[in-house]
């Protein structure tokens, strides 16, 4: 989903949403935070929060309750005011039974002075005892022991039963706080990067807008006032710690937090939105004191591309943030040295608020860098998806790019290039595929031709001479067109690779004989002198025996097809290095072959344009995809009317 802002009040509003989906999500991550002190998220969740906030609680009724004991001793030494009187019935009335779930006795010495007890103490979810410091009107002290505890049911519609309702809705709801947490901060970055989109550098003519004041502040400077900020108001909230205003009064504490986000937030915005401009108009890395400083001294020096700037992309990442991490690590280090060495020992007298910045100001030079490097990925994308679509034509622009990511650009244009050609090559493709089917329906409608028409002859009657000749003619036909199918039918199963193999261990040079014996009467009768030449040793490879035996016969066939009478053919078997066995055909063409090897390879593919053989154009074809199922390689070589194919195997070894 692409936001589109187009109007200043929709870059306002959106402006708006930004602070807002912050600020919730400031004030979720507080809520986390403040759950997450309280074991919300740990194992004892159901019993930690409980008992802690009861603790709190019980906490300001044992002054009520120690007063209240006060008030009951000097009644029964003296007479009291009105004034204590009245706080006296007010106290009988806030801790009896039916007004409070809090259940207390309080013992002077050994004797009860104080009670609302109404059953058992083991009905207590909470119990807790102090031992207080009373003064009678003589000024002498009294020590009262108090025990106070929690009725588990809490049936009375309390402060406590109050807290334990809250403490259930926040257990039922903490991992969804986390969820919309998430939710919260995509939102707020989805706006943020839709402003940054929209930020406009060119009026309606295309003209560059003269820059704001922020965007000719030079970048690094820029940043170091953003820290300085940020060091500001993380000072500010490191004082409240200091005043323990979290503990003491959590809700100004959090209002303390998020009215520092809000400013920010804001400033935080700023700083995007102008960065944003700067990668638009294209110098981002230029308008920096550091640029410049770099600049002047390469010019000086005079020593061009030297040094860092040479160093590939990977290189440079290593070193930019090994250096990073090393700074970071001698500061860590430094301030770990400075706490365990201050005066005190205590952390509270350490001041880490300097650490803060330090580490901040290490953040927010590394994420511009990153960033930057972010925009230039995504521009390559972008190239790249355009590239995959097809849209060969467009104009690469690498106006925001630097350094390696300027290559990777321009082996993009290469490829671009080279993807046209490629385009071109698929058309030629197509021409050839296009032909294909022509050849095919050529030797299939051949053999179909001649019997038809030999059928058409025997039904006019021929004499029975004629008839056999006639029949002959077509049983010839009718086994060429069977043996086109079959081969068409095998070339479907190795394309679609539907087809078992059987690996084993053969001897090379005992199959390649047994295969030769076969057609050595064939290769007799068409006057052709068979060379052997085989490795002494014995050679094994993996190959499957009856896959193998075909491309043997699908070559020799080839090489009684088209061979020249009266010439020799050779065969050779011997190693190719340590691991490879090498089978060589050699042998002289009757006919000048006028295309290469490569393209004899390829399916209906002949050596005589004008297909007055007899063959189909499949054998090599078959020969070499039935030799890749095996893991081997065929090569097919010509050389003016020498015709070669080398078949490489793996040894067994």
């Amino acid at each position: 989903m692409k936001l589109s802002l187009k109007t200043t009040t929709d870059r306002a509003m959106a402006a708006f949403l930004f602070i807002l989906f912050m600020e919730l999500s400031v004030a979720i991550a507080l809520g986390v935070s403040c759950m997450y002190d309280y074991h919300f998220y740990a194992s004892d969740y159901r019993t930690y929060p409980v008992q802690a906030a009861f603790e709190v609680k019980s906490g300001a009724q044992l002054d009520d309750i120690t007063e209240y004991a006060d008030l009951t001793l000097r009644k029964a030494r003296t007479q009291l005011s009105s004034i204590q009187q009245s706080r006296l019935d007010a106290y009988a009335a806030a801790f009896a039974p039916s007004a409070t779930n809090a259940r207390f006795t309080v013992r002077d010495g050994t004797h009860v002075l104080l009670t609302n007890e109404t059953s058992a103490p083991e009905t207590r979810t909470y119990q807790r005892f102090e031992t207080r410091t009373v003064y009678s009107e003589t000024g002498e002290p009294t020590q009262i022991t108090i025990r106070l505890g929690v009725q588990s049911d809490l049936a009375v519609h309390d402060v406590y039963r109050t807290v334990s309702s809250i403490i259930r809705f926040a257990i039922g709801v903490r991992y969804v706080l986390i969820g919309l947490l998430v939710v919260t901060v995509i939102f707020a970055l989805l706006i943020l990067g839709a402003l940054m989109s929209s930020v406009e550098v060119t009026d309606a003519d295309g003209h560059e807008k003269r820059a704001p004041f922020i965007d000719r502040i030079p970048l690094d400077l820029l940043i170091l006032m953003l820290l300085l900020v940020f060091s500001f108001f993380g000072v500010l909230v490191e004082l409240t710690a200091i005043a323990d205003v979290k503990r003491t009064n959590i809700v100004l504490w959090n209002a303390i937090i998020l009215i520092i986000a809000f400013f920010l937030i804001v400033v935080s915005m700023a700083f995007n939105l102008s960065l944003a401009s700067r990668i638009k108009r294209g110098h981002v890395y230029r308008n920096t004191l550091v640029f410049r400083a770099i600049a002047r001294i390469r010019k000086l020096a005079g020593k061009g591309n030297d040094g860092y700037f040479k160093v590939p992309f990977i290189g440079k990442a290593m070193m930019t943030v090994g250096l990073a991490a090393l700074a970071e690590l001698i500061v860590l280090l430094f301030f770990i040295y400075s706490y365990y060495t201050n005066e005190t020992g205590l952390l509270r007298d350490f001041h880490f608020s300097y650490y803060v910045v330090f580490w901040a100001a290490g953040r927010f030079i590394l994420i511009p860098v990153f960033f930057m490097m972010a925009l230039n990925l995504n521009h390559l994308r972008e190239n790249g998806e355009r590239l995959a679509q097809g849209d060969y034509q467009f104009d690469v622009d690498s106006h925001i790019m630097f350094g390696d990511f300027r290559q990777i650009n321009a082996n993009l244009n290469q490829i671009q290039v080279e993807m046209m050609q490629a385009a071109e090559e698929k058309s030629r493709s197509y021409r050839l595929r296009s032909e294909l089917i022509t050849n095919i329906s050529h030797d299939i409608k051949t053999p179909l031709t001649s019997i038809v028409s030999y059928v058409d002859l025997l039904r006019s009657g021929a004499d029975p001479a004629q008839a056999q000749e006639y029949m002959d003619i077509l049983q010839s036909q009718a086994v060429r067109l069977k043996g086109l199918l079959e081969n068409l039918i095998e070339v479907s199963r190795l394309t679609t690779g539907d087809i078992a193999v059987q690996m084993e261990k053969l001897d090379a040079v005992l199959f390649a004989q047994q295969c030769v014996s076969e057609f050595a009467d064939r290769l007799d009768a068409a006057q052709l002198k068979l060379v052997e030449r085989y490795a002494e040793e014995e050679i094994m490879i993996c190959a499957d025996g009856g896959k193998l035996w075909r491309v043997f016969e699908n070559l020799l066939g080839n090489i009684l097809k088209y061979a020249k009478s009266g010439t020799r053919v050779y065969l050779d078997v011997a190693r190719d290095g340590d691991d490879r066995v090498r089978i060589s055909f050699r042998n002289v063409s009757k006919d000048p072959i006028d295309v290469s090897g490569e393209e004899l390879t390829h399916r209906f593919a002949r050596a005589d344009a004008s297909r007055h053989t007899e063959g189909y154009g499949l054998g090599l074809s078959i020969a070499q995809s039935l030799t890749q199922i095996q893991n081997g390689t065929m090569a097919v070589t010509v050389d003016g009317d020498l015709f070669r194919v080398d078949l490489t195997f793996a040894t067994a070894e």
